[in-house]
């Protein structure tokens, strides 16, 4: 590893209810029979998505395109899509290793969460500390070779702050059996200057004609030794490790003189082309697409309120947690108060993934909803528009239920949105020759998921002029 280690450097309406329904039947909310709108909120959370549609991204170099830095002469541009990947849309972002460095800051830098995840002690690009830094992250892209073939293409993909402080690490490798993925995590428990260990797994190997989903889910922890990274590839839990924390702790490289022993924030992705040069990949590699982040105040796979712990909720997280009052602590403390049982993990994995536009009234409707088992493993990412009212977000579900070719995902609309704020929404989509979308809402998240779990048949459908719905 001392090569890649090298390459260092220093996520039934009433009352008031009843006026507010009428606002959100037209942004396109409708309430299905008995259920009542709830204004409970969640903390806030921040959130990008990013498709590379000509409307916001113009073909060619992206730097400067919307918050976007690259300025090393490496062969990164927005291109149009005649890869034959229906679900990448009219254009993507392609990248070779035709050109290669070993630098860190012009490389190709995704745009900056405002809201930076990370520890209390956390560093960020100017190496201050960072005020109430959130405890969760999440980066999650598509991914697809370009030629379909082995090009002896390399990238490496990383949550990291702006200037190649990398906090965990994905490296991918064309070879003769399709795409290899490589997870690195630092460890250091002996705390001994310089003593720390790159460890390195191959977790996947991708199919060349296919495109990929790849995921970050990122809980930092205050403390060192105890952040958690879990890799997810197509819906799977391909590997739970940490984060590089250790190596800011206790390597001199990154600390000379082990003056301090802080963290880092993350708020952005790095992609970077380092190696070995491939100058006949010039405008192959591979192509990126449907990249979202987020940032906020809960751990993937856990409760996120006191709320979800009660009721015998704490028993929806596998043997995460010994009883009630286990689960509260760990919300009270924000995660500092870790889980006494097992992290739940991913079981089963179905999925439903869609681009959909929809009509009465004119939304968009975006998704890669993953079904791990329970709930609290379901993963994914839900983009939704509504340019009539000026709505529009990114969201994890909170539950997944593919059954058959029919798939329902639960959420909950930030709390900043201009309309339907803190709604329960619940959707229910079917993969058949006539697809169909549509959806309801709840009264609060049990209630989300419970219908979710269910398969709640009581939805109000939309005609989807164009796309198409895929669940396996």
């Amino acid at each position: 590893m001392a090569q890649w280690k090298r390459y260092s450097v220093a996520r039934g309406l009433e009352n008031i209810g009843q006026k507010v329904g009428l606002l959100l039947a037209s942004a396109g909310v409708l309430f299905g029979s008995g259920l009542a709108l709830s204004l409970a909120g969640v903390v806030s959370a921040d959130n990008s998505s990013i498709n590379f549609e000509s409307s916001a991204y113009t073909v060619g170099n992206i730097n400067g395109q919307n918050g976007w830095s690259k300025t090393g002469g490496y062969d990164v541009a927005v291109v149009p899509n005649t890869y034959g990947y229906p679900s990448f849309g009219g254009q993507s972002l392609r990248l070779s290793n035709s050109v290669t460095s070993g630098s860190f800051g012009d490389q190709t830098f995704a745009p900056k969460l405002s809201q930076p995840a990370g520890e209390a002690d956390a560093l960020d690009i100017n190496g201050n500390p960072v005020a109430s830094p959130k405890p969760h992250f999440e980066a999650q892209f598509d991914i697809a070779s370009v030629t379909k073939t082995n090009q002896g293409m390399s990238l490496s993909v990383s949550p990291d702050r702006g200037d190649g402080a990398r906090m965990s690490y994905l490296r991918f490798v064309d070879m003769s059996d399709g795409i290899h993925v490589y997870f690195d995590d630092v460890t250091d428990p002996s705390h001994v200057q310089n003593a720390d260990t790159f460890n390195e797994t191959d977790i996947a190997t991708l199919s060349y004609t296919a495109t990929h989903n790849i995921k970050f889910s990122m809980d930092f922890f205050n403390g060192p030794d105890n952040d958690v990274v879990r890799v997810y590839i197509d819906g799977n839990l391909a590997v739970t490790g940490t984060s590089w924390e250790d190596y800011y702790r206790f390597d001199q490289e990154s600390n000379p003189g082990l003056t301090h022993n802080d963290s880092r924030v993350v708020d952005t992705l790095l992609f970077r082309e380092g190696g070995s040069a491939v100058p006949s990949n010039a405008g192959n590699g591979y192509l990126v697409d449907n990249l979202s982040m987020l940032s906020g105040d809960f751990a993937s796979g856990l409760p996120t309120t006191k709320d979800m712990c009660m009721k015998n909720g704490w028993q929806n997280y596998g043997s995460a947690f010994k009883n009630q009052g286990d689960c509260v602590s760990f919300i009270a403390s924000k995660g500092k108060n870790r889980p006494t049982g097992a992290l739940p993990q991913a079981s089963v994995t179905h999925s439903a993934i869609g681009n959909l536009a929809l009509s009465g009234p004119e939304q968009t409707l975006s998704f890669h909803a993953y079904d791990n088992g329970i709930s609290a493993n379901d993963s994914g990412w839900i983009s939704y528009a509504n340019p009539g009212v000026g709505l529009s977000y990114t969201v994890p579900p909170t539950c997944v239920n593919v059954s058959g070719s029919t798939a329902y995902f639960s959420y909950q609309i930030p709390a900043d949105a201009p309309v339907a704020a803190n709604t329960w929404v619940v959707w229910k989509v079917t993969d058949g020759s006539t697809d169909t979308a549509g959806f309801t809402t709840a009264s609060d998240g049990n209630s989300a998921r419970a219908l979710c779990e269910a398969g709640s048949s009581a939805v109000a459908n939309y005609t989807i002029t164009s796309g198409d719905v895929v669940v396996q």
